[in-house]
């Protein structure tokens, strides 16, 4: 068996080996990593998103009204300078 991998080591360039090498020790090592993830519930997904989207909701509003007065300050400050 250790005959027949250096065999098929040898077929390609030292490179192109370890780069294989790589990408596959990637992949298992990957595989490995996913099986010790603790998916969340439904529940609990979405409860997280539920906050996240309230949180967007709330600072879009919070900036667009930041830029209503920013803008309204603006206009006010170039009117007098006319």
């Amino acid at each position: 068996m250790a005959l027949e991998a250096k065999a098929k080591s040898e077929k390609l360039p030292k490179g192109m080996s370890d780069m294989f090498k790589g990408v596959f020790d990637f992949v298992v090592d990957s595989k490995n990593e996913f099986k010790r993830i603790t998916w969340p519930d439904k529940d609990k997904v979405i409860r997280s998103t539920s906050v996240v989207l309230t949180a967007i909701v709330l600072l879009t509003c919070f900036v667009w009204l930041l830029d209503s007065v920013f803008n309204l300050a603006l206009s006010n400050f170039l009117k007098l300078l006319k």
